[in-house]
């Protein structure tokens, strides 16, 4: 009887943890396609326009520095967009690792719940393996936190880089 409680516990367990890995890995992940896409849309859209607005708007002394200096701030906007996705791609990995870390650390205890038998005798292994998830689940829960606040950083300030990019044109179109 012991036995098939322990295993109905942690297919129960295994179903958490397969859930809330899915549900993470999915918001994740579509979070960052969608404002990464928007990001390199709005910012390789700029750059493409330039050009073609400068010839409407703009003439004068100063068409190549505005130009290039528009042009820059799209640029600029567009990489940092880029290593958005990069931060966004190890929030992912970092998300894996650490409910990895969970599952295993909470089927180790489940064990012990069941396995009265082999608890003292293997005690010591228990608790060792048992800490090293425990740092484990920190170390991950550390760049967990760390890659989203990096990737939310670099994301504001690639489209902090996009509106002024914007803000530079269109002053020097109302200059004009």
């Amino acid at each position: 009887m012991q036995e098939s409680e322990l295993n109905n516990e942690l297919t129960h367990a295994q179903r958490e943890y397969h859930h809330a890995k899915s549900i993470a890995e999915q918001s994740a992940a579509e979070y960052a396609m969608i404002c990464v896409k928007s990001l390199i849309a709005i910012n390789a859209g700029a750059f493409v326009a330039v050009p073609a607005l400068v010839e409407i708007f703009l003439e004068g002394d100063y068409l190549e520095l505005q130009i290039a200096t528009a042009s820059f701030f799209f640029v600029l906007g567009l990489i940092l967009a880029i290593v958005t996705a990069y931060i966004a791609y190890w929030n992912y990995q970092a998300h894996s690792h650490y409910n990895s870390a969970v599952f295993f650390s909470r089927s180790i205890i489940i064990e012990e719940k069941y396995d009265s038998e082999n608890y003292f005798r293997l005690k010591d292994w228990r608790d060792k393996t048992k800490s090293e998830y425990d740092e484990e689940k920190g170390k991950y829960a550390n760049r967990v936190n760390w890659t989203m606040i990096l990737g939310n950083i670099v994301g504001i300030a690639s489209a902090i880089s996009f509106v002024s990019g914007v803000v530079i044109f269109t002053i020097s179109a109302l200059s004009q």
